[in-house]
């Protein structure tokens, strides 16, 4: 082990000499091995800092106490670098979290978002640091605040004081605050809806509360806001919430018209997170299928699904988006026209051209709804029978499959299958074998 610490120490050896040292001093937790690794978190070179961070976390409880010790120093790079390690070991020591709010005062900007990333890789554990990260989140500097509002997202339930700070940082300058308040919103909506689940449940209740948030007034003036990127983190913010951001609705229809994509796209998510089937959206939902955007008429073609039957009314646009130019807003139409199910049953012809998509994988798509819509689709199963006879060998095996998937449904094509047991084409043959259970007769196997 000496010899180890030796050549830890000795800059000039290869990194290669140096890792594999710092990897053997993680075999002994002795004090002389745990100084010469924490130094080691030093070295120039990123595979020898990892080795010896992975030793130090190998070693256990008994690094802490000397990454903490490595905090009292002049140099704020190495403080940084002690926060980092100290944000490994949350899980195994409670000694870490206080020094990590220590150092959430820190004069160095980069030492008070390190030890905030620290306390984001700590999590729920981390609880009694909201205070110092909420200070932290209203920095001036750009970094500790967006790793502040990072932390406080992480640690969940305890840290839903925080919301009206977070909510207003959505009108940061800075695109990455506002992502990491998007996030953190989110975040903290799931950990509420989670935590109120779990007192239902508690109390013998077998109802599920979606939140005890409610949507912040602020949220909903910054739906309004000058700045796109204001509009924009808004509208994510409310998806984020989920129902609990009901109060938003009107606000969001308004802004699924915006002049700017990016707001008009969060504002539609937004609408299917907040309200789903809710019968205010679904006209704008149809509306928007028509938006020159194919991301936004793939995310309004995905929010009709939940309204199942009651979405009649997006029928004809659905046929319309099954033949849409891009593939991903195809798809979502085959999904929705399953859940739409019997008063989507006039869209056999256009799902039945989608099992010939130039996407193999809206071909499957295609041919699994055939399945799912079985039930609702005898009427189409005529149609189905006559592409046995079409000439050309891809359209009848597609039938064929079709067929099979439509199951008992499709009873009446059986004697159709049958003579495809004769068919010119070995694959067409083989084919109505699997599907009517038939070996392919002896005399047509050639």
């Amino acid at each position: 082990m000496v010899i180890s610490r030796s050549l830890l120490r000795i800059t000039l050896l290869p990194a290669a000499v140096r890792k594999r040292a710092a990897t053997r001093l993680g075999l002994r937790a002795s004090p002389g091995n745990l100084r010469s690794l924490v130094r080691s978190l030093q070295d120039e070179d990123a595979s020898v800092r990892e080795a010896s961070l992975e030793s130090l976390v190998k070693l256990g409880p008994s690094s802490v106490p000397v990454l903490i010790r490595g905090v009292i120093t002049d140099s704020s790079n190495t403080r940084a670098t002690m926060a980092a390690a100290l944000g490994r070991f949350g899980s195994i020591s409670s000694s870490v979290v206080p020094t990590l709010e220590q150092l959430l005062r820190d004069q160095s900007s980069a030492v008070r978002a390190t030890a905030a990333d620290a306390l984001a890789l700590i999590g729920p554990s981390a609880a009694s640091a909201v205070i110092g990260l909420v200070r932290v989140a209203q920095d001036n500097e750009v970094e500790p605040v967006a790793a502040a509002v990072k932390a406080l997202g992480r640690i969940g339930a305890a840290a839903r004081s925080s919301l009206p700070v977070i909510v207003s940082l959505l009108k940061h300058d800075d695109r990455s605050v506002r992502d990491a308040a998007v996030t953190a919103v989110g975040l903290l909506a799931t950990a509420s809806r989670s935590q109120t689940t779990g007192r239902s449940e508690t109390a013998g209740r077998s109802e599920v509360k979606t939140s005890e948030h409610e949507c912040p007034a602020q949220l909903i003036q910054f739906l309004f806001d000058l700045d796109t990127g204001v509009r924009e983190a808004a509208a994510r913010a409310c998806g984020e919430l989920g129902p609990s951001a009901r109060p938003a609705l009107p606000a969001l229809i308004q802004q699924s018209q915006d002049g700017t994509v990016g707001v008009r796209q969060a504002a539609v998510w937004a609408l299917t997170a907040v309200g789903p089937a809710d019968p205010r959206t679904l006209p704008v939902l149809i509306a928007m299928t028509q938006d020159k955007e194919w991301t936004i008429r793939e995310i309004a073609v995905k929010g009709l699904g939940p309204f199942g039957p009651a979405a009649k009314n997006a029928v004809p646009r659905l046929n319309v988006m099954l033949n849409d130019e891009h593939t991903s807003v195809r798809r979502a139409a085959i999904e929705a026209t399953v859940r739409i199910g019997e008063p989507a049953r006039h869209l056999a012809d256009t799902l039945y051209a989608r099992c010939f998509d130039k996407q193999e994988a809206t071909r499957e798509v295609a041919m699994a709804a055939f399945q799912q819509l079985a039930s609702c689709l005898h009427e189409f199963v005529p149609t189905v029978i006559g592409e046995l006879k079409s000439p050309d060998a891809n359209r009848r095996l597609t039938a064929i499959a079709v067929l099979k998937q439509l199951g008992p449904v499709a009873d009446e094509a059986t004697p159709h299958l049958l003579e495809c047991l004769y068919d010119q084409v070995m694959s067409v043959r083989e084919a109505a074998s699997s599907a009517t259970g038939q070996p392919v007769p002896l005399g047509s196997r050639r």
